[in-house]
């Protein structure tokens, strides 16, 4: 359920809420274990590279003038691809800072094992996906605990506000996050089918649209990109729905779109804020990437600004919704 209108007016705005983020975050630093550790492995543990196949791939290329700077670019970054970053899932992964080429210099030397074989990629790519989705499950039930159980401790001063937040009987964390992983691997499933069935039909509009006029056909796919984008953004919220009141996936979609349809600017704000903070302080921390153990203050400072950040997601949800399942 959403909040009427005169509740509206009692619920915290963005920077109110972006300051309970980082409050909770500062006030439950054990959060920062998981991506830091992830981040830590991806950082200095062993690597799976896949620059043989990215090379076998690159001698099938056109030989096309147009192509030629692309295949260089590929070319560069072959040997510094990590398997392992599918551990940290796009979108909705575990936040690492580490989650593009794995850095060319490192203060300790790292173990390198390149995969040959298309089946052997496609095996550790599902392997990875399916653990990643299940460390995802796992930090967002422990940011659901911890969001759930201020929730309780600051009841009085939520029901003055008008905000109803009623008491449940926590279920156990194990089943919690097993619940939540199959969830977020229903969720991923249909949106992988969802995007075949846009992406089959548009590119076919595409081609025919390029034989009319090459800008129409260019047309077509930004305006399925950009209905992906949209797509996107009112799912933006289903994870917490999932995550922090065990919405089934449907009913979490559901609650989603109307989270952000009824509250959409200061939604829109909030998601605007977490994505451009988010890839500022990756870009900067990049920049900052030295090869030596200043990465440890790097990988720490993204995990604590990419955990509060999403703490507020966290919150803003809890703050916007009533009625939990369980």
């Amino acid at each position: 359920m959403i909040p009427d209108k005169k509740q509206q007016r009692a619920l915290p705005g963005v920077a109110a809420t972006l300051a309970a983020g980082f409050d909770l975050t500062t006030r439950h630093l054990w959060l920062l274990l998981l991506p830091v550790m992830l981040d830590a492995f991806l950082w200095l543990g062993p690597r799976l590279s896949v620059r043989p196949l990215i090379m076998q791939r690159l001698q099938l290329w056109p030989q096309e003038p147009a192509l030629a700077g692309m295949a260089e670019q590929v070319m560069m970054l072959a040997p510094y691809t990590n398997l392992f970053t599918l551990l940290s899932i796009p979108l909705i992964g575990v936040p690492v800072l580490l989650v593009g080429p794995a850095p060319e210099k490192t203060p300790l030397a790292v173990s390198v094992t390149e995969v040959t074989s298309i089946t052997t990629w496609l095996a550790y790519s599902v392997l990875f996906l399916l653990l990643g989705l299940l460390l995802t499950a796992v930090y967002y039930t422990l940011i659901a605990r911890t969001v759930r159980t201020n929730a309780r401790h600051a009841m009085p001063a939520q029901g003055e506000a008008g905000a109803s937040q009623p008491t449940t009987t926590p279920i156990p964390l194990v089943v919690h996050a097993w619940r939540t992983w199959v969830f977020l691997l229903v969720v991923g499933i249909a949106l992988v089918f969802a995007f075949v069935l846009l992406y089959i039909p548009l590119s076919l509009v595409a081609v025919v649209a390029s034989l009319l006029s090459p800008l129409l056909g260019t047309l077509v796919l930004l305006s399925g990109l950009v209905l992906l984008v949209w797509l996107i953004l009112f799912a933006f919220f289903l994870p917490q729905s999932v995550a922090l009141y065990g919405r089934l996936p449907h009913h979490a979609l559901r609650e989603s779109v109307q989270l952000i349809r009824r509250h959409g600017s200061s939604a829109m704000g909030l998601i605007l804020v977490v994505i451009l903070v988010n890839r500022l302080l990756a870009q900067f921390l990049w920049w900052m990437e030295d090869g030596t153990w200043i990465t440890a203050v790097s990988i720490l400072a993204h995990a604590f600004v990419s955990t509060s950040l999403l703490m507020a997601t966290f919150i803003f949800y809890r703050d916007h919704t009533t009625a939990p399942h369980f």
